[in-house]
């Protein structure tokens, strides 16, 4: 199952750099990998994780679909800030951390 997850997610980081379409179904398959090896170990933030990563693959399979100029061009919001990042990362850092805690998951020094 780790090696899936390791191929999948490759090819999914390299589909992204080309911006090729299909690039959310390899992460997707990555995702569910995740979710089952992170189930089976008790290790739910990451389980969580990974289930909401699923989640923005389908999300971001149909904005992509959107996003397309009338020469096929990717057009990316570049309004993304670093207070953005910094959010993000403290919410799931401390969010998903504490949830794991709450439903017994296991601490590894």
């Amino acid at each position: 199952m780790s090696i899936i997850m390791a191929v999948f997610g490759f090819i999914g980081t390299w589909t992204l750099a080309i911006q090729w379409q299909h690039t959310f179904k390899a992460n997707g398959v990555q995702n569910v990998a995740g979710i089952l090896v992170a189930g089976i170990q008790g290790v739910y933030g990451d389980m969580f994780k990974s289930c909401y990563y699923l989640a923005t693959e389908f999300i971001g399979h149909y904005n992509w679909k959107k996003r397309r100029s009338d020469d096929g061009q990717l057009i990316v919001n570049k309004n993304f800030s670093l207070k953005d990042v910094l959010i993000a990362i403290f919410f799931w850092t401390i969010g998903i951390g504490s949830l794991s805690y709450w439903m017994g998951g296991k601490n590894y020094p």
